[in-house]
């Protein structure tokens, strides 16, 4: 079994793309819809595909980098028996390699790509994770007031660049409008950050 369900022609693979946004509070308070938020790091984005024994890493140009990376060609035998391809950062920390996964899309025989990301979430979640292959994570947020306390959360977090909003009923989608919408921490100038710095200065004050 190849690439064939990812596959968009013999040059790339399809993968879902993020969108940066500033301001996404507003649609936050539909009542109708469930988010969550991720936290990522800058890294390089590699699909890891795993078919019986044997493991491939890809770019989304096609370019087989697996030899690059063989620390996690072991532990990727070990996330599950079953047959899979995960979408994810590879990020660097101190000098060594993880892999941040934040996507499912094929699992045990099944294309994965019409499920909505609460569904794909569950089956992300059979996976035994490992110490260098990691599951990003997320939190549920149901208006814009949990939406702005979880960047402060993630923001105070060290090697994350930013958070990733995700509408749990939105399926992997790869072709025109993405559901994923990217919020740069550190580097937006909305209210949230503004706060975020003037709390940290107002308690280094206080200490």
């Amino acid at each position: 079994m190849k690439l064939k369900m990812i596959l968009n022609n013999e040059k790339s693979i399809r993968l879902a793309r993020k969108k940066e946004k500033k301001d996404i509070f507003s649609s936050l308070d539909d009542k109708t819809k469930t988010y969550t938020m991720e936290g990522w790091s800058k890294g390089k984005r590699v699909v890891m595909h795993k078919i019986s024994d044997e493991v491939h890493l890809y770019t989304d140009l096609l370019d087989d980098v697996t030899m690059e990376y063989p620390e996690f060609v072991l532990d990727s035998l070990r996330l599950s028996q079953k047959d899979y391809i995960i979408d994810g950062n590879i990020i660097e920390i101190n000098n060594k390699s993880y892999y941040q996964v934040f996507d499912i899309v094929y699992f045990n025989g099944q294309d994965l790509h019409s499920l909505s990301w609460n569904k794909r979430k569950k089956l992300l979640h059979t996976l035994d994770f490992t110490n260098i292959i990691r599951e990003v994570d997320s939190i549920i947020v149901k208006n814009s007031q949990d939406a702005k306390e979880t960047i402060k959360m993630f923001s105070s977090r060290d090697n994350l660049t930013h958070v990733v909003l995700k509408d749990l009923e939105s399926p992997y989608s790869v072709d025109g409008e993405t559901n994923w919408v990217s919020i740069t921490l550190g580097g937006v100038d909305d209210e949230t950050n503004r706060e975020h710095k003037h709390n940290k200065k107002t308690d280094k004050h206080d200490n």
